[in-house]
């Protein structure tokens, strides 16, 4: 991706969701789009909390070129055992989705529209966008059934927070959460012949701190301080772990990385009843597609960089 064509994030905040749009925003990419989906938690509570992560980053009035909002969808087009079996139990024990924190309110600002606007805004749009998805890929599997070719000519790159390889998968059988929640969505996208990049938990899960650090770094401005309360207030309730892992903000940031993607051809599992529904698989008959593989240097430069980008400094 570069700096140069309008940035789509499609989201289900989530709290690394909520730092994700916070880092597009500090960095100044060019977000002119935030799409609210299911997953994480219910569509509801997502719009909510786009609203008010992007208020909280406008100190005064939200300026005219602020991102727009779109409501996208509250379910996957078509129910399967995964869904009901994975996102439905995560939606129930998830809270509102950013670790129970609650942000100030939006107010009055920062409305959010029904999808099928954006359909029409990104086939009417004089320049190819970058579709960034860090939740389910409903939304955009959605427009492309209403619209196919016409629409999937107007996007540039669609780079997700998805998959699982070995020997991740070995160690954690099972989908990752973004592709349990809606397999069939992959295919459509192959299907329309748009070449996905996947950053893989295998890229992500080594990119984390633990609660004892994150407790010991000093905000220095606002968004820090929530981005820090987010974080505790996760490890504290929500995690197995006391660790916070940025598996949707290394996606922002694998995005400005892009030598660091490999190319290969990829399938989906789309069988519900077998063991590995959802799980992206090289084969050779395959879709083409891209996976990110960084080496541990730039894991680490990632997270020191999202840290400062967020305002959070060490303690000396």
């Amino acid at each position: 991706m570069t700096t140069v064509n309008p940035l789509v994030i499609d989201c289900d905040t989530g709290r690394d969701d909520a730092l994700a749009i916070w880092i597009s925003l500090q960095k100044k990419l060019p977000l002119t789009t935030v799409v609210s989906s299911y997953g994480n938690t219910t569509l509801e509570n997502v719009v909510e909390n786009n609203r008010r992560v992007l208020r909280l980053f406008y100190t005064g009035d939200v300026p005219a070129d602020a991102p727009r909002l779109y409501t996208g969808m509250e379910s996957p087009q078509s129910y399967h055992s995964a869904y009901q079996e994975i996102t439905l139990p995560r939606q129930r024990e998830s809270g509102n989705g950013l670790a129970n924190v609650e942000l100030p309110p939006a107010g009055e600002s920062l409305k959010s529209i029904p999808l099928k606007n954006l359909e029409m805004r990104i086939m009417e749009a004089p320049q190819p966008l970058d579709y960034v998805i860090t939740g389910p890929a409903s939304n955009l599997a959605s427009m492309l059934t209403n619209h196919g070719a016409p629409l999937a000519k107007q996007i540039n790159t669609v780079t997700m927070m998805g998959g699982k390889f070995d020997p991740l998968w070995q160690d954690m059988p099972g989908a990752d959460f973004n592709l349990a929640c809606d397999p069939f969505a992959i295919q459509t996208i192959f299907d329309h012949g748009i070449k996905i990049r996947f950053v893989p938990m295998n890229a992500t899960w080594p990119i984390a701190i633990n609660l004892e650090d994150i407790e010991a770094l000093s905000p220095q401005t606002e968004i820090g301080e929530v981005s820090k309360n987010l974080m505790i207030a996760h490890c504290r309730n929500f995690a197995p772990e006391p660790v916070f892992r940025f598996h949707d903000p290394a996606v922002i940031m694998a995005c400005l990385s892009p030598e660091s993607f490999v190319e290969t051809t990829l399938s989906i599992n789309a069988d519900e009843f077998s063991p590995d529904f959802g799980q992206l698989e090289e084969t050779d008959s395959g879709s083409p597609a891209s996976i990110f593989k960084p080496d541990e240097a730039l894991q680490h430069q990632f997270l020191e960089d999202m840290l400062a980008t967020l305002g959070l400094g060490k303690e000396t």
